[in-house]
């Protein structure tokens, strides 16, 4: 129960009037009104906000049968006891809506460690085993952007000009297991005006699962002209990439590889430390400490090789899995060789063993040790595949 114990349920929001399941879940993936503004989960429980209750969270379009669109979601969190919520005006342009213009004024919490594991397994890993793997802080503001539709790639653009201030950690917190282990302190973020463009893109093959050849790419690039209530001479430009590729070797075996590459450049030495990057932990490198490394750039590579129900002929999968990641003030350190390089690079391996479904892992068990050192074997309950 070191790293809790983690649950992931499948996609639920299918159209219905589909009859094939891979459409089925591909419309609901393209949803366009939850890329413009991504759906917040009903019930969450973390270490900052303990239970937040999203009670009101509907769409006002006539039915999607209106180009013009009125989203309003409404939230209480028991730890703050406090209302959080969203209102998103958007109007679309051109068949299928493929150009929507949209504004937004929010209050709520904000991370960055999002692609470590979704937001349900962190909820059950907060209930089950007072585990946190996300830093949060809260934001307060308003948005205004435009968004596209070409085929598979969408792409939007904002502006944000918001207050952020952190978000503490509630010390009551309850689980139902490691009751009295300490919880992680939250970042600090002084309360911070600031104002930034986004940059973001997207690619999904067709179908994009597990056990199906493709892959998936995402793009984010911040521009932040305002920190610190002070105005930027040079901006600081905060760059994320995920590359996901699924290939299928043949009946039964697939081979999974995840890329990621975190880089902040121009005024990188004003990036604040609650926005570093990171490397170790659960999504991360398995076996190491959470966020074991931090810096202004990271690159990160994870690989699954997974054999299948219909390569074992019985009711459970075998996957071998390798991590490795680095994180550092400097992308490509001077005055260091190779072997220096290499003790800095985070490194494990490992085993799991599972029962699968169509879109997901249902019950796993994964044991992993670093590698290039002597520390023990990590054992880890999943509900869910490494990325």
């Amino acid at each position: 129960m070191d790293q809790g114990l983690i649950y992931s349920s499948p996609l639920t929001d299918t159209i219905t009037n589909k009859i094939n399941t891979l459409d089925s879940l591909e419309n609901s993936s393209f949803d366009n009104n939850n890329w413009v503004i991504p759906k917040v989960k009903t019930i969450v429980y973390n270490r900052n906000e303990g239970l937040r209750i999203t009670a009101l969270d509907f769409n006002l379009n006539r039915y999607n049968n209106s180009p013009i669109s009125l989203n309003l979601s409404l939230g209480y969190r028991s730890s703050k006891e406090d209302l959080i919520g969203r209102a998103t005006l958007q109007v679309s342009f051109l068949k299928n809506r493929l150009i929507t213009i949209y504004t937004s004024g929010f209050k709520e919490s904000k991370t960055d460690d999002d692609y470590r594991l979704p937001i349900i397994e962190n909820t059950w890993a907060n209930i089950l085993g007072k585990k946190d793997y996300y830093d949060r802080w809260d934001e307060k503001g308003f948005i205004t952007g435009i968004s596209a539709q070409i085929s598979r790639l969408r792409i939007k653009g904002e502006f944000t000009k918001a207050t952020q201030s952190t978000l503490p950690v509630d010390t009551n917190v309850w689980s139902l297991f490691n009751r009295n282990s300490k919880t992680r302190i939250s970042p600090l973020v002084q309360n911070n005006d600031i104002e930034y463009f986004l940059a973001l893109a997207e690619y999904k093959t067709a179908a994009y699962l597990p056990h199906i050849t493709g892959f998936y790419f995402l793009s984010k690039l911040e521009i932040i002209t305002k920190q610190d209530n002070q105005f930027l001479s040079q901006p600081i430009l905060r760059n994320f990439n995920m590359l996901i590729g699924n290939l299928r070797l043949i009946d039964g075996v697939v081979l999974r590889n995840r890329f990621l590459l975190g880089m902040s450049y121009l005024g990188d030495d004003k990036l604040s430390e609650f926005r570093y990057f990171s490397a170790g932990g659960l999504g991360s490198v398995s076996a190491f400490n959470y966020k074991a490394q931090k810096g202004t750039n990271m690159n990160q590579y994870n690989a699954e090789l997974i054999f299948t129900e219909d390569f074992t002929k019985n009711k459970f999968i075998i996957k071998l899995f390798y991590d490795a990641g680095f994180a550092s003030n400097n992308f490509l350190k001077d005055n260091i060789n190779n072997s220096e390089l290499a003790m800095e690079i985070l490194q494990s391996a490992g085993i799991g063993f599972g029962w699968a479904s169509f879109v997901g892992l249902d019950l796993g068990f994964n044991f992993a040790k670093q590698l290039i050192s002597d520390s023990a074997i990590e054992t880890t309950i999943r509900l869910n595949y490494n990325f």
